[in-house]
């Protein structure tokens, strides 16, 4: 067993090579989230600093709009990465990845009802209530399916017989 943990993460950079070199256009997509990461983070305190917003709540409004659709945009990358790599090499990481992101992106709405304007009465009390439990939730969420994931890869490695498997 304990040869088998060893050998594991080498298995697994191994088949991540190889759907790189397999589908190099996912090149593309890892650039393109990466800049879209760098390009909201940087945005993100110019977007609370500046004072054109009637109020400062709409700064934070806007600041979460910004964060989460990097988030979806996060989701849509998952899920479409994941798909392939679930047909092609049964990996399960990337998809359930998309699914934990779900999570996160739903805490997200729940955040900007509670900063945002819009919403008034019992629907904005409620939400500013539980923004940082479902916040809280959304990573414990992210966490849990990934550890399903390594777990059951895992498994699947260990049950085709992970010395054929490791080679190289």
């Amino acid at each position: 067993m304990s040869r088998a943990i060893a050998t594991y993460p080498r298995f697994r950079r191994q088949r991540g090579r190889a759907f790189s070199h397999r589908h190099p256009e996912m090149k593309a997509w890892n650039r393109a989230t990466l800049a879209l990461y760098i390009v909201v983070m940087l945005a993100l305190p110019f977007v609370l600093a500046i004072d054109i917003f009637p109020a400062r709540w709409y700064a934070y409004a806007a600041s979460y709009v910004l964060l989460y659709s990097w988030v979806i945009a996060l989701l849509i990358y998952f899920f479409y990465r994941g798909r392939i790599e679930w047909r092609e090499d049964q990996n399960p990481l990337t998809l359930f990845m998309g699914i934990g992101f779900i999570g996160l992106g739903i805490s997200g709405v729940v955040s900007i009802l509670c900063v945002s304007d819009l919403t008034h009465g019992i629907v904005h009390s409620t939400s500013c209530g539980y923004a940082f439990d479902a916040l809280y939730l959304g990573m414990v969420w992210i966490f849990a399916w990934l550890f399903c994931a390594l777990a059951l890869d895992f498994r699947n490695f260990l049950r085709r017989g992970y010395r054929r498997m490791a080679v190289g």
